[in-house]
């Protein structure tokens, strides 16, 4: 599948807690999205125990497409179709399954989301590579419903 637009989201992020249990990225809504539009969140080259809520919504078991179930000494990417959950202000929050094997971060206390500028950073690789939100123009929305193929 071809994507009409790309957006990357995967700087921003903000540990929620100190040993970062989840990260949270605020976003804006694309511009231009109708009714012919769908809009897909990847996650590429992520841990497969990666959960992800969305807008206060957590999105069900990721779609993993045969080519990367295969392995190849990538992780897959997870994908889920987010056209009906994506708002003007959007909230992603990916939960981190190795979070409490880890030390907790420096400078970040406690379990709340700071909401400061200061802790922001890029996701970390061991949940995944890249982040991203993919518009496609989908001009047979209405044929791809057709049960009859």
């Amino acid at each position: 599948m071809k994507s009409s637009h790309v957006i990357n989201l995967t700087a921003a992020w903000e540990p929620a807690g100190d040993r970062a249990a989840g990260w949270i990225r605020r976003f804006g809504g694309p511009s231009g999205v109708t009714a012919a539009h769908r809009l897909w969140l990847a996650i590429e080259d992520a841990d497969r125990r990666v959960t992800a809520i969305l807008n206060h919504r957590p999105l069900p078991q990721a779609t993993v497409h045969a080519d990367d179930a295969e392995g190849g000494g990538r992780r897959p990417t997870l994908r889920w179709e987010v056209t009906g959950i994506v708002a003007s202000h959007n909230t992603l929050i990916l939960r981190d399954p190795g979070a409490l094997d880890r030390e907790p971060l420096a400078g970040v206390a406690g379990d709340a989301f700071t909401g400061d500028a200061r802790t922001r950073r890029t996701l970390p690789a061991a949940i995944a590579a890249r982040v991203l939100l993919e518009i496609d123009a989908d001009v047979d929305r209405d044929a791809s419903l057709d049960t009859r193929r």
